[in-house]
């Protein structure tokens, strides 16, 4: 199985793939503690503290050992010197029509 983010947020992962009632969850984890703090990340307005709910929803997550990650995606770039207005987005795309050559 792999997972690639839809948006460059902690939930983006940590919901679909590990909150019981995720219809993605196809591992079948299951831990009311986790599904408490993931809901109360997605109901938290400040930052930080929300934050602080993931992190500590991925701690319990990875003492769990549900999954095993074997692999990670990785990106390698060449870039000219001519290249102009290039970036990776937080989710690993380029937006090509912000690139352009210069002379």
């Amino acid at each position: 199985m792999d997972w690639t983010a839809d948006y460059p947020t902690m939930d983006n992962f940590l919901y679909p793939l590990f909150h019981s009632s995720s219809l993605d969850n196809t591992t079948h984890y299951r831990n009311p503690e986790v599904d408490k703090l993931l809901m109360g990340a997605r109901r938290e307005l400040n930052p930080g503290r929300r934050v602080r709910l993931y992190r500590k929803a991925e701690k319990i997550i990875l003492r769990d050992a549900s999954i095993v990650p074997i692999g990670f995606y990785t990106t390698n770039r060449v870039i000219g010197s001519r290249v102009r207005g290039y970036i990776r987005t937080a989710v690993d795309d380029t937006p090509m029509e912000r690139v352009w050559l210069s002379k």
